[in-house]
């Protein structure tokens, strides 16, 4: 049985820690669900209304916290909900609701869930709903299409009508699309359903920025959900996409998919397609093509030509400046490419050009990442306990793109003097313990401690060392929210 919880009149009362409560609002009362500083640490705020009854002019806000409401008792068509950042309402299981409520989503990654039933008879409509929002039918196990017309989303399985809902907002239904949310329903929102349907799928509950995901030396997926109490922590074997409520991320254990991505960028000005992607990655994988032959392949295609087509080689290259780097090039860039095209290279050695440049790999980490960028990044804070600047990480960027050896940089780094003050003229011993308080900010377990120290007895390089902390799980988790490694978001796509 709930907690009762009364909330006067004109007052406003703050829940954030996990709980059910029977709820009683006030004329122009306010309750707020969700996590805000005095949440306990660990505590995902997730909080049953087992009963509401309110009056006039009363409202529920969920932000950063789960709120289901399972019973309401009596609520005025005048009291509204509000689905802040990161909130999720749950209104599949509601009792007695006709919900003549208004809901509002007014923030970002806000996520309702309902039943087919409910949605159908929700008489004010719910505004606000815009990308990243979703809406979640908890009843409806199949779709094959959704649709918004005179402000309605309508879901169908075949020709059947399965779910429909008033919906508003600020929004280009055209990106509208559907996923499985993993627990036998159907979510609804703008770039879903870019991915999935695999047997691998890894589905999760949270929007995709609340994840960390890294690569394990072994090739695996790691996925951490951030929101302490909610999905843990998975080691996944065959991960392929993960089902955010958000959209879809791609897991590139390889690097190859990446590289795809930053073409897709480069070439088309948008991030690419499930389907498209996984092609190319696989042409380029199993030897068929390489990655110049799918920059020739998308240079030919229709879309390019329609963007670059009847240009010269200056006029091409101007174009790609302000396409790919979404700024107008520099007189010697332009001078350099328009004769490297003069000299015989081709429009795709050009695309891939552009593609690599830093320039291009830094302005795509909000949905990519790049091994390069990712392995010159984790060096350069391994080795000099610091986040780089943006020359230095371009100088180490371009020589891995290049084809340097990773030994070879990470020992320019240990030639440096900022290292040499940082490690001094340290002894094996002190320089592994050293390594566990610069690059993972713990001291040494015994065991790594006695591994590392008897590998440097060994013979072993302190350059190699240096990689192997580097590019250890624990500091790719650390480091993940800065290079996104290993992975593409394709839910905005």
């Amino acid at each position: 049985m709930g907690t009762p919880l009364n909330v006067n009149a004109l007052s406003t009362t703050t829940v954030d820690t996990s709980g059910d409560y029977n709820v009683s609002l006030g004329i122009g009362s306010s309750i707020v669900v969700g996590r805000d500083a005095g949440t306990p640490t660990g505590d995902p705020v997730s909080v049953t209304f087992d009963t509401v009854s309110a009056t006039a002019l009363a409202s529920v806000t969920v932000q950063h916290g789960t709120l289901e409401v399972d019973g309401i008792l009596g609520l005025s068509a005048l009291t509204s909900y509000t689905i802040g950042d990161g909130g999720h309402l749950v209104l599949s299981d509601t009792l007695g609701a006709s919900l003549l409520s208004p809901i509002n989503f007014d923030g970002t990654g806000g996520i309702l869930t309902l039943d087919s039933d409910l949605a159908l008879s929700v008489g004010s409509g719910i505004t606000g709903f815009g990308t990243g929002d979703v809406i979640s039918f908890s009843d409806v196990p199949a779709a094959t299409s959704v649709s918004y017309s005179n402000g309605q989303i309508t879901l169908y399985n075949g020709s059947a009508e399965v779910a429909q809902v008033a919906v508003s907002g600020d929004f280009d239904a055209t990106g509208l699309g559907f996923q499985s949310d993993g627990q036998g329903g159907i979510s609804v929102g703008l770039g879903l359903g870019n991915g999935g349907g695999r047997a691998d799928d890894v589905f999760t509950t949270g929007l995709h920025d609340e994840y960390i995901v890294a690569r394990t030396p072994l090739g695996q997926l790691y996925l951490q959900d951030e929101i302490a109490g909610r999905d843990q922590t998975q080691t996944i074997s065959d991960g392929h996409f993960i089902l955010f409520a958000d959209g879809v991320g791609r897991f590139d254990a390889s690097g190859t998919a990446e590289e795809v991505a930053h073409l897709y960028k480069a070439a088309f000005d948008r991030t690419p397609d499930a389907g498209g992607l996984d092609y190319w990655t696989g042409q380029i994988e199993s030897g068929a093509m390489s990655e110049n032959g799918v920059a020739a392949a998308f240079t030919g295609s229709a879309e390019f030509q329609a963007a670059y087509a009847g240009q010269d080689n200056t006029g091409f290259v101007s174009q790609l400046y302000e396409n790919v780097l979404g700024r107008a090039g520099d007189a010697a860039g332009i001078a350099y490419w328009a004769q490297q095209l003069s000299n015989g290279a081709t429009q795709a050695d050009v695309l891939q050009g552009f593609s690599h440049s830093f320039e291009n790999v830094q302005n795509s980490l909000s949905f990519t990442g790049d091994e390069q960028f990712g392995e010159a990044y984790r060096l350069y804070e391994a080795a000099l306990n610091r986040a780089p600047e943006t020359s230095g990480l371009s100088y180490w960027y371009n020589r891995l793109e290049g084809g340097d050896a990773l030994s070879n940089v990470a020992q320019g780094f240990i030639a440096s003097a900022e290292f040499n003050s940082n490690y001094g003229n340290l002894g094996n011993s002190d320089f592994v313990d050293q390594l566990y308080q610069n690059v993972l900010g713990r001291a040494a377990d015994q065991a790594g401690h006695d591994f590392w120290t008897s590998a440097l007895d060994n013979g072993e390089t302190r350059a190699d060392v240096l990689i192997g902390f580097s590019d250890s799980l624990e500091n790719r988790v650390q480091t993940a929210d800065a290079t996104h490694d290993n992975w593409i978001f394709l839910g905005t796509a």
